[in-house]
């Protein structure tokens, strides 16, 4: 087990999630006192689904989805004008 402090990890988290993945354990001190616990396993789990970048259904562009999200909306708003809303 490792320990960083949180003015380390503020500014270059990079460099802890490095030493993560190498040791297994880091404990992020504020002040001398424990903070956190960054641990291999949980980051494993949590870290590919946020660095995932453009994780859309293929086939279907940003476009399309915005103008299908907007069309719905209005439709929304269209129906409370009409019922008085």
């Amino acid at each position: 087990m490792e320990f960083a402090n949180i003015a380390e990890f503020r500014q270059n988290a990079a460099r802890v999630f490095e030493r993560v993945r190498r040791v297994g354990d880091v404990v992020i001190l504020r002040n001398g006192r424990p903070v956190g616990l960054l641990v291999a396993g949980a980051l494993l789990l949590l870290l590919p689904p946020l660095l995932r970048r453009g994780a859309r259904a293929p086939g279907v562009s940003r476009k399309a989805t915005n103008v299908t999200v907007y069309r719905d909306q209005l439709r929304e708003l269209e129906q409370d004008l009409a019922a008085g809303l």
